[in-house]
């Protein structure tokens, strides 16, 4: 019995792998793992080509200057068009007022042998650059608020094609005038606002012939009234004349009178009176007249104001005349604008 019982447990040990392999296909088989992502190696970004930007063209250097306003230019901006032919040539007129301009910048403008009109105002320019310059054909020239020295007055006596020279608030004094006398074909000077010029020789130059061709003649805010404007009858082509507020000596009013041609005058901010205007009566040709600011013309003025009916404007601003008189004026004086503001 024992013996039949052990037999039938070894045949089942025996059996059970069979069956264990018979079951296994049953059985739900383990997730597959998926497989951890390889990180990339870095990639190297491609080598770009060094862009070597093509060499600016002379006209683009010439267009990129021209842009620049006058207060934008330096002297490298002078220097990069320095020895371009094409800007050599071409440039007739150039402004670089207010500019970063020194002498040493000027200089670059050795090669511009065309150039007819120069604007240096407000700028650092002096004598020592100025020496520099052989401008030929030179017809116009503005110097102002520039500092005047002994070098640049020696140059100015070259530029003997000069017609416009403009000096305003450049500390000059009377002794300018020896340069002026140089310049021969001179017909417009501006000397507004140097203060110490009293006209002195100025009157002497006249008369021995200097300034024949001058038409245009500013010299406000300075003391030139006092001696300049004695022999200024002798101006035969003058038609502008600013002398406001020149300490004007009475006496040259009769002078101013003769002035043929005058067409704009101005003596605003002057000891002027009633009596002082009568000599005014004869200038026909006269356009323009300012007279503000003259606080001693009263109403005694307008009788001689009547009689210019050929002024296109009067300015009367800040004088004694009285309202009944200006309109007293107004009636006569009917194609005139009257400024009294």
């Amino acid at each position: 019995m024992f013996g039949t019982v052990g037999h039938k447990s070894s045949l089942m040990m025996l059996m059970l792998p069979v069956f264990l392999v018979v079951g296994c296909d049953k059985l739900p088989k383990p997730a597959a793992k998926e497989k951890e992502p390889v990180a990339a190696e870095p990639v190297a970004p491609p080598v770009q080509p060094e862009v070597i930007p093509e060499p600016k063209s002379p006209e683009q250097i010439i267009d990129e200057f021209n842009a620049l306003k006058s207060s934008e230019i330096e002297d490298q901006d002078l220097e990069s068009i320095a020895n371009l032919e094409k800007a050599q040539a071409s440039f007739e007129t150039l402004d670089l007022s207010k500019g970063k301009i020194s002498d040493q910048g000027i200089q670059n403008l050795q090669k511009f042998q065309n150039i007819t009109s120069l604007n240096l105002s407000k700028t650092f320019v002096r004598g020592t650059g100025l020496q520099a310059l052989e401008f030929d054909h030179l017809q116009e020239l503005h110097l102002d608020s520039t500092q005047f020295d002994s070098a640049m007055g020696e140059k100015l006596k070259e530029f003997q094609s000069l017609k416009t020279l403009s000096m305003r608030d450049t500390g000059l004094n009377d002794s300018f005038y020896e340069v002026l006398a140089e310049l021969p074909n001179l017909e417009a000077l501006h000397l507004d606002g140097n203060s110490i010029l009293l006209g002195r020789n100025f009157s002497e130059m006249i008369n021995s012939g200097r300034f024949e061709k001058l038409r245009v003649l500013t010299v406000s805010n300075s003391q030139f009234g006092y001696y300049g404007l004695l022999a200024v009858d002798k101006l035969k082509h003058l038609e502008v004349l600013d002398a406001g507020s020149t300490g004007l000596n009475l006496k040259a009013m009769l002078p101013i009178s003769k002035c043929k041609n005058l067409k704009e005058l101005n003596l605003s901010s002057n000891p002027l009176s009633g009596e002082s205007l009568v000599p005014l009566k004869r200038t026909k040709s006269l356009e323009i007249l300012n007279l503000s600011h003259c606080q001693g013309l009263s109403d005694s003025a307008v009788t001689t104001l009547k009689t210019m009916k050929q002024l296109k404007k009067l300015e009367l601003t800040g004088t004694s005349i009285t309202p009944n008189a200006i309109e007293s004026l107004k009636k006569v004086l009917k194609e005139t604008e009257i400024v009294i503001e």
